[in-house]
């Protein structure tokens, strides 16, 4: 029977390749447009909307819980009402955000740089270059699942005693 090997799976003592390098690409990778956030606007209201519903028609039902202690749920009511119109604000917001990456990946030059998007300006000029920022590789290497930075640390060091166990050939 044959063995199914994953497509990560690299012979022992064969070298490592380092699959990107940091040269310049010959195209940019093609990308679609962020999606402006209207549509999580419709679906916030969409649940307003039932919630006030369920309350309307919970009403004779929830008024005696409420008078129980009127201070304290109008405290989290008043809360909540905070928490709603800050969360419409946040998705907003990003309306600019949206325009602005949409206009970079268009190839145009926004005058102002959103508040968001203000850290990422460095990375967004690097790829309209092709090119990739120095850092990348190490923000990558701690997005990786740790039993893949493992196996590359055991492969890049042979002198490495924590990987010796694992990676010394068996039977000898």
């Amino acid at each position: 029977m044959a063995t199914v090997r994953p497509k990560s799976f690299r012979p022992a003592g064969s070298p490592v390749v380092a699959s990107r390098v940091s040269e310049p690409m010959a195209t940019p990778p093609a990308t679609a447009k962020l999606a402006r956030p209207g549509i999580y606007l419709v679906r916030m209201g969409v649940f307003l909307a039932l919630v006030g519903f369920l309350a309307f028609v919970l009403f004779r039902q929830i008024t005696p819980a409420f008078l129980a202690n009127p201070g304290l749920n109008g405290l989290i009511l008043g809360v909540l009402l905070i928490a709603v119109l800050l969360a419409f604000g946040q998705v907003i917001r990003l309306y600019r955000e949206a325009a602005y990456v949409n206009a970079v990946v268009a190839g145009e030059t926004p005058a102002k740089v959103p508040s968001l998007m203000a850290p990422l300006v460095p990375a967004l000029g690097a790829r309209r270059q092709g090119t990739t920022l120095p850092g990348t590789r190490a923000f990558l290497d701690t997005v990786r699942p740790a039993s893949t930075r493992a196996a590359r640390s055991c492969a890049t060091s042979r002198a490495s005693s924590s990987c010796s166990a694992s990676s010394a050939p068996s039977g000898a």
